[in-house]
């Protein structure tokens, strides 16, 4: 009988120990680059080391490192609301506790984050967000280890210009003769979590009548988290369901140009998951110029975003020569 309660104090001794941890094989720690949007600072508890019954404020800090203001933002924690307390019960809300400050909030959404100013050196916004929590009980002498993970949600958007020259071959002939060169062409992207390419085979060669030639559109998922058509449905939906990993994107062409066939639509859906890339090709259809003429092919898209990071926090029971609250 003896053995028996040892082995079974040893077992519970190993999982108190192992703590809890919410993460399985998945990577949850976003490597967002510098200029890929939102980029998650710092999140970190105020000590690596707590006791149980003590009040622990773990804290993020984000900042804007894309083109565009990050838009509808707000913050959650993930991985303690089922065994840590909340210091102040007023701000659970459906059993998860909300940031303390309001603007933070899933219900507010109010985070705007400007982009940085690179003439004039100066950074993107940034903004902190706080949680409170009272860490559980531990059995006297044991410990375990958590690891929450933050999340920040926003909204974004990205584009791509591209200049395409056409030119009728009688005049490239011309230019070709004379040893004259074709006007520079052009390439715009914004520096966002999405990133959007456009590349085409130039100078386009008109024969007098209409063409049509393909130009390669390449999205990449650059800032190492999940797309959503916006930063509320990343909150709502289904986690991992169809309206993650999912965006919108549009098409733009100059009046004289239009989608050729099935290859393309105007709007378009495309799933594109955390670190992907997609290649779509379109056939363009353009009318017959009189003239070398240069058009402005344009890729955008608006759509929500979110980014992790993982802490680690070991919580003990309470220190050798306290008054015991907390064991049991």
């Amino acid at each position: 009988m003896r053995y028996i309660v040892l082995v079974f104090l040893t077992v519970v001794s190993i999982i108190l120990v192992s703590g809890c941890t919410y993460l399985g094989s998945y990577n949850y720690n976003s490597n967002t680059p510098e200029g890929a949007g939102v980029i998650i600072e710092s999140f970190q508890p105020d000590f690596a080391e707590v006791y149980s019954g003590e009040p622990v404020k773990f804290t993020m800090k984000v900042r804007n490192s894309g083109t565009f203001s990050a838009e509808n933002g707000f913050a959650e924690m993930l991985g303690l609301d089922q065994t840590w307390k909340a210091v102040n019960q007023e701000l659970v809300l459906n059993d998860e506790l909300l940031p303390n400050e309001a603007e933070c909030r899933y219900p507010m959404h109010a985070i705007s984050l400007l982009p940085p100013d690179q003439s004039a050196g100066i950074q993107g916004s940034d903004k902190i967000c706080t949680w409170t929590y009272i860490a559980p009980s531990m059995r006297s002498g044991l410990f375990s280890h958590y690891s929450p993970r933050v999340r920040f949600f926003y909204d974004y958007k990205s584009y791509a210009i591209k200049t395409v020259t056409i030119v009728p071959s009688d005049e490239l002939k011309v230019l070709q003769t004379q040893g004259k060169t074709l006007p520079s062409e052009t390439t715009e992207k914004s520096n966002s979590p999405v990133s959007i390419d456009i590349t085409t085979a130039t100078p386009v060669r008109s024969f007098g009548y209409d063409m049509i030639f393909p130009i390669i559109i390449k999205i990449k998922n650059m800032g190492d988290g999940t797309i959503c058509y916006d930063s509320q449905k990343c909150k709502t939906s289904l986690e991992g369901g169809p309206k993650w990993n999912t965006f919108q994107f549009k098409i733009i062409l100059p009046d004289d140009m239009t989608l050729y066939g099935n290859s393309c639509e105007e709007t378009m859906d495309l799933y594109v998951p955390r670190g992907a890339e997609q290649t779509i090709t379109c056939q363009i259809q353009a009318s017959q110029p009189a003239r070398l003429t240069q058009k402005t092919i344009s890729v955008s898209a608006d759509y929500g975003y979110f980014v992790d990071k993982v802490t680690d926090i070991r919580v003990s029971s309470v220190q050798m020569g306290d008054s015991g609250e907390g064991q049991e």
